[in-house]
């Protein structure tokens, strides 16, 4: 998921309105509190059940975002505030804001915001009805553990071996920081709990990147579908390289790292922030510090054969396929069935990316082409 830029004048337009909008901050109950909330990963988001003026509602918990976002499907009370709102993909929509009266994210209350409304695609609408962002988040320090967050009015007596980092917020309410890989320095890097991928950099780095590593593995061509929260940008070409890194001092092994032509930030995402023992997020001081040791990426190779559910057929979208040195299935090609299961058979498309993650997983795959040509591909790697 493309995560949601707010502009400065999207800002200046809010802060004008006569009718005060509490888009930083709202207002938390509690004065001192520790708060537990167990969260269900969902493709490697975090995702917490919580109430939205008494509706039961999943929100991802996500630094890459300025506010809270709920879908237009899940809108509560809708106000007459528009503004202009960008993603990062470049598509900019009018959205609304709802009124929110109370917030309850398990034992935590908070009263008087608002939220943006927005169209979110298919994908982010199988995983949850919206976002926490950073006018919740940075009410409080939080602890982040590999099944839940703690959420404290005062900060976390940390490790001595946890890595500390300053954040800041740059052009947005959204938390950046410098980081250098292997010496190479990328100043102003989101730090995205809402993103899918490990590091993604602008394809400018590429060449340089490329210098100072050693590449275990790549994909030289995916044809990714961009997906920003206003709707579906035209497909990206991008190189996946899995690889070591020295992370600002720490040593990170067989990291996925993605360079995409459309992307223009420098972001380091949640599948490679919750490869943290802990993650502690100190809201007062601005830091972050991340708890050692690093655990084992399992996901060790990049290159997978994928599909996108078109109307007919599948569409080949994750790499190209050789037999015997020969280019038997390109990106782009269009399948009538993937071991045996045709498109026409999904019920949803939520149902299509549940069966997707299982398909990743297996070793031998038989696609039929177009052309009712049986191929047989014999493993993942």
């Amino acid at each position: 998921m493309k995560q949601i830029i707010i502009l400065f004048s999207t800002l200046f337009i809010l802060n004008s309105c006569t009718k005060k909008l509490h888009l930083v901050s709202g207002e938390l109950v509690h004065k001192e509190y520790l708060d537990t909330i167990k969260y269900k990963d969902k493709y490697g988001l975090i995702s917490v059940e919580t109430k939205i003026n008494g509706n039961k509602k999943t929100l991802i918990f996500d630094t890459g975002a300025d506010m809270l976002v709920l879908n237009k499907d899940t809108s509560i009370s809708k106000s007459n505030i528009t503004a202009k709102i960008k993603d990062s993909n470049g598509n900019v929509t009018n959205s609304g804001f709802d009124k929110i009266n109370e917030l309850q994210i398990s034992g935590l209350k908070y009263t008087d915001l608002y939220a943006t409304r927005m169209n979110f695609p298919i994908l982010f609408n199988c995983i949850a009805d919206g976002i926490i962002g950073n006018n919740i988040i940075s009410h409080s320090n939080w602890k982040i553990t590999n099944d839940c967050l703690i959420a404290s009015s005062k900060p976390f007596q940390t490790q001595e071996k946890s890595k500390s980092i300053n954040y800041f917020f740059y052009s947005s309410y959204r938390f950046f920081s410098n980081f250098s890989v292997n010496g190479y320095s990328f100043d102003t890097c989101l730090i995205d709990y809402g993103g899918r991928f490990e590091i993604e950099l602008p394809m400018k780095h590429y060449d340089e990147f490329n210098r100072n590593l050693k590449i275990r593995n790549k994909i030289t061509k995916v044809i990714s579908s961009a997906w920003g929260v206003n709707g579906k940008s035209k497909p990206d070409t991008s190189i996946i390289v899995n690889c070591d890194i020295d992370l600002s001092g720490i040593s990170i092994d067989n990291v996925n790292v993605t360079f995409s032509k459309k992307n223009k930030e420098r972001r380091i995402g949640a599948l490679l922030l919750r490869r943290f023992n802990v993650v502690y997020i100190d809201t007062k001081q601005r830091k972050i510090f991340l708890e050692l040791p690093v655990s084992i990426n399992k996901d060790k190779v990049v290159s997978y054969f994928s599909v996108d559910l078109g109307k007919d057929y599948f569409i080949v979208d994750g790499k190209s396929i050789e037999v015997n040195d020969k280019l038997v299935i390109n990106i782009g090609d269009e399948l009538k069935s993937v071991n045996g299961k045709k498109p026409n058979e999904f019920a949803s498309y939520c149902e299509f990316l549940e069966w997707l993650q299982d398909l990743r997983k297996t070793k031998s795959i038989i696609a039929l082409t177009k052309e009712n040509k049986e191929i047989k591909i014999d493993s993942q790697n």
